[in-house]
């Protein structure tokens, strides 16, 4: 039960975010939170990270929709008991969940988050559960391996 409150908290954090861009931002429009180190720049993106696969949605959005399932059915069915791997699992679909929506609905994701000053692409809060969760999978999965040793 509390992995489904911090899902849905986290697609709710993400969703607010993306609504308040979407209702006080033109697409396109930048602005400086810290100037040339970090703006606020409101970007729909039609494809993956990075941009890559632009124009997809639906190939996009059917991908997103096997990999939450799969998740879903592995905590369902194996019903893990470590902290780490479900916190890891839940941000994970979270973040899907939160982008999925936006191609479902929007046609593309809305990504705000500018870093300028390492010239990295605009992103937005599910894309941060996502790779938090990945990360935090990859130390548990190293972990465990070597605790296996």
């Amino acid at each position: 039960m509390l992995w489904c409150i911090i899902g849905i908290l986290c697609i709710a954090i993400d969703s607010l975010t993306k609504l308040y861009i979407s209702n006080n931002f033109m697409t396109g429009q930048s602005v400086p939170v810290i100037n040339r180190v970090f703006h606020i720049t409101y970007h729909i993106n039609n494809g993956a990270a990075f941009s890559i696969m632009r124009g997809k949605t639906v190939f996009l959005s059917i991908c997103s929709i096997v990999i939450i399932c799969a998740i879903l059915a592995y905590i369902f069915i194996k019903r893990p008991k470590n902290s780490y791997l479900m916190l890891s699992l839940t941000l994970i679909v979270s973040g899907a969940i939160g982008n999925l929506i936006d191609r479902l609905f929007r046609g593309g994701v809305i990504d705000f988050l500018d870093f300028r000053l390492i010239n990295f692409p605009v992103f937005n809060v599910a894309d941060c559960f996502v790779v938090i969760g990945g990360i935090l999978l990859f130390l548990f999965a190293m972990r465990s391996t070597k605790d296996v040793k």
